[in-house]
């Protein structure tokens, strides 16, 4: 997001037509809005989660992990590379609540396994 709002601001003081400004400035918001808002919708997963009592057998424990890791690799692209705190801590909150919803369904599995069966 910090380098956004500098190549915006570089094209403002450049003349850079207001078409482009216009479209990078919603390229921007819609970045910020969509990934704070996708770590708000985690909840409804953890949620069912927690209430499942099966075990969470229709979580695919490797998507998961593997959007944490995707979540991560990003975090660490946008600040190493572009220097982007906003993209760092957004990609971070969006892997902390894939890492949720792993640990609580290992809970829910290990509960779910640990209760003799009738």
């Amino acid at each position: 997001m910090d380098f956004a709002i500098d190549k915006i601001t570089g094209w403002l003081l450049g003349g850079e037509s207001t078409a482009m400004i216009a479209a990078a400035i919603l390229v921007a918001l819609s970045f910020l809005i969509f990934n704070a808002l996708r770590i708000l919708l985690y909840l409804p997963q953890l949620r069912t989660c927690w209430r499942d009592r099966q075990g969470c057998p229709t979580i695919n424990l490797w998507t998961w992990s593997s959007w944490i890791a995707a979540n991560l690799s990003s975090a660490l692209y946008l600040w190493v590379f572009l220097n982007d705190g906003w993209g760092l801590l957004l990609n971070l909150g969006n892997a902390l609540m894939c890492l949720a919803t792993v640990v609580v369904t290992l809970i829910k599995r290990r509960r779910c396994w640990s209760v003799p069966q009738p």
